[in-house]
């Protein structure tokens, strides 16, 4: 396993590059008025295809948070930056949130059981049941990520809060209010993060289970699977671990990374996505 690393971090804010963000904001809106025209032209497809996005995405984020729970919890020495990797997947779980609520309108066009669930289903599938359980979940998994994200984040904040500048200096020094050193702030987030990462895996585990056999596998409601929660699950999983590896890749000469996206360390990124690869190819199997 590649070394670790004992010097302590530090937050630097680069800003969003002026052209990316131009972009991402022209596609943020032409993707809003294509989502509002279609909903005129064919709302099934339109809904579907938003469905499709808000499950990837939304799975996407809630194993980027819990990859970092298990770093915290196996107390892994060698991930370095694919453990903030992570954590940057995990900060659009209240976004996910959002998106979870807007779907709601959607139902009719998704689920058959929406108006006519099948005979002894009626109790399991129907909207009450299915959107409180599941919006109940994001919502919980939110306020996680913002506490995980907050204790994670914050001893590295010090700096960036006293030298930095515009939005990311104002929640720096929003997120260090009450400064107690930087060994003791180490310790605490810690002691935090300990604390939160097994709530965070059991959540994931146990609960988007379930959401998945809602969102997901109701979309035929005749056909079921108990192995289908943890399918989705882990494919969340195994999605975070590649994102983690191609951004390990894109940002290994990014200021702030320099020697510390490693060889060694892209090599066992890419030994962790091989064998989680297996084990979800064995899911699929069985």
């Amino acid at each position: 396993m590649s070394s670790y690393n004992p010097a302590a971090e530090k937050a630097n804010s680069l800003g969003l590059p002026l052209g990316v963000a131009s972009v991402s904001l022209a596609l943020l809106v032409l993707g809003i008025l294509a989502f509002v025209a279609g909903l005129f032209r064919d709302p099934q497809s339109t809904w579907l295809a938003f469905h499709s996005n808000f499950i990837f995405t939304t799975l996407l984020a809630c194993a980027g948070l819990t990859l970092a729970s298990i770093y915290t919890i196996v107390d892994a020495k060698w991930c370095g930056p694919y453990r903030r990797f992570a954590e940057g997947l995990a900060a659009w779980i209240p976004f996910a949130f959002l998106m979870g609520i807007i779907g709601m309108f959607g139902g009719p066009y998704l689920f058959e059981w929406y108006y006519s669930p099948m005979h002894g289903k009626e109790a399991w599938l129907n909207p009450a049941r299915v959107y409180t359980t599941d919006l109940v979940l994001l919502g919980g998994m939110a306020l996680l990520a913002v506490a995980f994200l907050k204790a994670s984040a914050r001893p590295t904040l010090r700096e960036l809060a006293e030298s930095g500048e515009g939005i990311a200096q104002r929640m720096a020094q929003k997120w260090t209010a009450g400064w107690q050193g930087d060994e003791a702030e180490r310790e605490i987030a810690k002691k935090k993060t300990n604390r939160l990462a097994p709530i965070i895996c059991l959540v994931f585990a146990i609960g988007f289970s379930v959401f998945n056999f809602d969102q997901v596998m109701s979309m035929e409601q005749a056909w079921y699977s108990n192995l289908f929660g943890a399918y989705m699950c882990w494919g969340g999983i195994l999605s975070a671990i590649a994102a983690s590896a191609l951004l390990g890749v894109l940002h290994r000469d990014t200021p702030g990374y320099e020697g510390e996206i490693t060889e060694s360390r892209m090599h066992d990124i890419g030994k962790l996505l091989f064998g989680f690869s297996i084990f979800w190819m064995y899911l699929l199997w069985a």
